[in-house]
């Protein structure tokens, strides 16, 4: 506690002190304001510690980060078990973003890790690599859902035999095409909190399209 204090320590026996200069650095994943109420964890510890906090949020709540650290693995182990792998099926990257991550980017490693050993030398990893049991039991259950792919810009649905279905409760009189893609538009910078960059990469296009689109469009582009 001493040391943490004052920066200065003693070697056992010895009554000479010594200055020091250190950083200490904490990493847990408790909420230590709740601990030390409850009794958990000791105060004066606490605020010795808590010079600097730097809350890190879990991978949940970082849903941006998800596809690039997947992509940053998978390049890592195609290449360490020697396959050829470009990326991810639609299904494979909706299945990573429904995931909860409790193991945080530990988690999502083994899971990537796991995929590639899994492919049997197909060039994308597939939903059913990801071995994500929950995700599938969850989206087999979620009904006729209407999606476009991120790659190929195709619509499709749970079942491909609805898509022309689901397309008819788009279409009706005074149906406006541009209004729609503001829409669109609105509904992704919404989910990404007003992040641009963010919004653009999560509509598939690149930050300057979007700029542009904002910029036509009746959207607030200042946000």
């Amino acid at each position: 506690m001493r040391v943490l204090q004052e920066g200065v320590l003693n070697r056992v026996g010895s009554y000479t002190e010594i200055l020091i200069d250190v950083r200490v650095i904490v990493a847990t994943n408790e909420d230590l304001q709740t601990a030390v109420t409850e009794g958990k964890f000791r105060q004066d510890l606490y605020y010795r510690l808590s010079t600097f906090p730097i809350h890190i949020p879990p991978l949940r709540e970082r849903k941006q980060d998800i596809l690039l650290l997947a992509k940053f693995f998978l390049q890592k182990y195609a290449a360490m078990y020697q396959k050829s792998i470009k990326g991810f099926t639609d299904e494979a990257r909706e299945y990573l973003n429904l995931h909860t991550w409790p193991g945080n980017v530990r988690e999502i490693q083994n899971v990537i890790e796991r995929a590639v050993i899994l492919n049997e030398d197909h060039n994308l990893i597939d939903a059913a690599d990801l071995m994500l049991s929950n995700i599938q039991e969850r989206h087999s259950q979620s009904g006729q859902k209407l999606k476009i792919s991120a790659t190929s810009g195709n619509l499709h649905a749970a079942d491909d035999n609805n898509v022309n279905q689901a397309l008819e409760t788009l279409f009706h009189e005074g149906f406006d095409l541009e209004k729609f893609n503001d829409k669109l538009i609105h509904a992704a910078l919404n989910q990404c909190d007003g992040n641009i960059s963010k919004a653009a990469r999560l509509l598939n296009i690149s930050r300057a399209k979007l700029d542009y689109r904002l910029s036509k469009s009746s959207l607030d582009s200042s946000r």
